[in-house]
């Protein structure tokens, strides 16, 4: 699981005031034209929202960022007004809304051409900038701004937890490229220099969030017994320095670690808790991560009605945490097109008399744009599909009935995308859709028609005593996807399920293709790579390594 937040490098923006008798003060060349009264309130209200932050509760730390960015805005505090902007924007980031933070971090770039930012306050904005890329999976800017955080902090001796944050972000950059050993070292290096820090609410920040990026390096390195005492201990630091963020992922690694020792029971007591945190405090991801973890616990559990409805939340949990993510992509395409403008309207006289004079090219062009716009689109279309046939299949832990049946009765189910056109609506009840769905997903589970290679749509509707245009529509409707793909995601997952078993580990790899019901080796070999990710070949060569 990605994870979320260097929490404890927040909270040093609110930490460049000079500390005296225990309060925070605001600095002097911030104070110029700032009465008394105005000074006190400030220092109460950054206490208190320090206080709230810490907690994990970002809604109210928001309105307190609100009222301190209106007491900046009336006494002209310049400096302290760019910290409020880069703490709201690290509070859009934690809750999911990673477009509005990367407009509110742009905005502190912005507005420093006036202001001016210290070494400091850069690093910050930096290291702040670093998540949220990490939140929308682009890590080689994570590497490269969490490079640029190290060297700023040694080159100019800033606070040690900018290093232990830049530290922890290429870990996560290690674990995202699966070499977990390094990304192992780099929570360690973090957890060190948390030791060495001397402000203990800072230092326990650091500490408790390297664990937790601990625990799940262990996991991944199937070290489950350190895993767990490890989330454990990071669990006792978040229920000291009262962060609910830090207990939620806490909770989500030791429900992992007891799922993977095989104490279901006490693992999905522990999923739960953590998921009501997540949902309490609106993290998207962990819920949508805490879902999935209950829906696999249940399975295990023989509970497939709770697995099932755990699947099903989490597909709608992925649905909406995966929208945020593309609309940060998109944000940060427009970012780079933008300055790719600047050439544009250099060169916008020679282009106006290129259109003058060569009307004829440009209408080529037109209409090259258009086919090419076009293609586009079917390439799109064809790519969600693979990427949801990927999803059904990625996750072993549950069975594929389970898996269609969640996706049949989601309310995503007959919501694409990009809607196909509109049409009139579905003559089938819901009533006749769970009937008809039931007894497809029976079928196939018992009688396992897809082996067949010369499977035909005919054969299956009378198999079931149903016409074929009603087979299509069901498949279509409940299932998103016609009849050659429905038949073979079921040869897809059934080869899986044989190039890991030891059983078949002599038989050739396009025998096996033969064997679930390809006709070809081509087929076979297209179908799976497009499904899976990777060529049959490569799939049992990773398991073997794994093994």
């Amino acid at each position: 699981m990605k994870r979320l937040i260097y929490q404890f490098i927040l909270i040093i923006v609110f930490t460049f005031f000079n500390v005296s008798n225990g309060r925070s003060q605001v600095f002097v060349s911030d104070t110029l034209n700032i009465n008394t009264e105005d000074k006190d309130k400030l220092n109460n209200l950054i206490s208190n929202a320090l206080e709230v932050f810490n907690r994990g509760d970002y809604k109210n730390y928001n309105k307190y960022l609100d009222t301190i960015y209106s007491l900046c805005e009336k006494n002209e505090l310049y400096q302290l007004k760019n910290r409020v902007l880069i703490q709201q924007a690290v509070v859009l980031d934690k809750t999911g809304l990673y477009e509005d933070a990367i407009i509110k971090f742009q905005q502190v770039l912005d507005l420093s051409e006036n202001s001016g930012l210290s070494e400091l306050e850069m690093a910050v904005l930096l290291m702040n900038l670093c998540n949220t890329y990490e939140n929308i999976v682009e890590y080689d800017k994570v590497a490269k701004l969490a490079h640029e955080v190290i060297n700023l902090q040694e080159n100019q001796q800033l606070p040690l937890v900018l290093k232990a944050s830049a530290f922890s972000a290429l870990g996560a950059v290690s674990s995202h490229h699966k070499q977990y050993k390094n990304a192992l070292e780099y929570h360690k290096k973090t957890e060190q220099i948390g030791i060495k820090i001397k402000n203990k609410p800072q230092s326990l920040n650091v500490i408790g969030y390297a664990k937790i990026n601990l625990a799940e390096s262990y996991l991944f390195l199937k070290r489950y017994n350190e895993a767990l005492s490890t989330a454990k201990e990071s669990l006792q630091i978040a229920e000291e320095i009262k962060s609910s963020e830090y207990q939620a992922l806490s909770l989500h690694h030791i429900s992992n670690a007891l799922k993977k020792l095989n104490q279901f029971d006490e693992s999905l007591k522990v999923a739960n808790k953590s998921n009501k945190i997540a949902l309490e405090q609106g993290y998207r991801e962990l819920v949508m991560n805490n879902y999935l973890l209950s829906a696999e616990i249940n399975e295990e559990l023989q509970a497939y009605e709770a697995s099932s409805t755990n699947y099903k939340k989490y597909l709608k949990a992925k649905d909406d945490f995966l929208i945020t993510l593309t609309k940060a992509k998109r944000l940060d395409v427009e970012k780079e097109l933008a300055e790719k403008e600047k050439v544009i309207i250099e060169q916008k006289e020679s282009i106006d008399q290129l259109y003058v004079y060569s009307i004829p090219t440009i209408l080529i062009l037109l209409m090259i744009l258009f086919f090419y716009v076009r293609k586009k689109k079917l390439l799109e279309k064809e790519k969600q599909q693979m990427l949801q046939n990927r999803t059904i299949l990625e996750n072993e832990n549950l069975s594929l009935k389970s898996k269609l049946k969640a996706l049949a009765i989601s309310p995503f189910a007959n919501n694409n995308s990009e809607p196909r056109k509109k049409h009139k609506k579905s003559s089938l009840s819901d009533r006749d859709k769970t009937t008809y769905t039931t007894l497809i997903l029976e079928y196939m589970e018992n009688e396992k028609p897809y082996l067949n290679p010369g499977l035909k749509q005919s054969d299956v509707a009378k198999q079931l005593s149903i016409s074929v245009h009603l087979l299509s529509k069901i498949l279509n409707d409940c299932f998103q996807r016609n009849f050659n793909g429905f038949i073979n995601l079921y040869r897809v997952n059934e080869a899986k399920k044989r190039l890991k078993n030891p059983e078949f580990i002599h038989n050739k790899i396009i025998a096996i293709g033969y064997e679930v019901g390809f006709s070809s080796k081509t087929s076979f070999y297209r179908v799976f790579k497009n499904t899976v990710g990777k060529t049959p070949t490569d799939y049992r060569s990773l398991i073997k390594n794994t093994s």
